[in-house]
């Protein structure tokens, strides 16, 4: 098949584009443009979005999270945890870098 594919959602039906019989073995790829920029299946591995140019989340207009480009995680809302925590921080080499709570009672000055 070659040009274009349009799906229509006219007369109150819902379009899909799905693969309901993929078995164990086989993926299910839909490409954007080259294979550089793909959404990716398979049963046995978790769904992969694959980005040339990263990946960027918006919501009513404004930007709200950018993957990727560059090879990073920008956020530019407010990031709320519901009481979970972050872990795993790296030992801060630079002033603007967090830091564990182990680090900063073993380096803090006892007044």
């Amino acid at each position: 098949m070659t040009g274009n594919l349009l799906l229509s959602a006219d007369g109150g039906n819902d379009s899909l584009v799905d693969c309901t019989d993929l078995t164990h073995g086989n993926t299910f790829t839909v490409v954007f443009g080259d294979t550089l920029n793909r959404l990716h299946f398979n049963l046995t591995n978790p769904l992969t979005l694959e980005s040339s140019h990263g990946l960027l989340v918006t919501c009513r207009g404004e930007d709200i999270c950018l993957m990727g480009n560059p090879l990073e995680i920008i956020i530019y809302k407010v990031i709320r945890m519901n009481s979970n925590s972050i872990t795993n921080l790296p030992i801060p080499t630079l002033p603007h870098e967090a830091a564990n709570k182990l680090y900063v009672d073993s380096n803090s000055r006892k007044i």
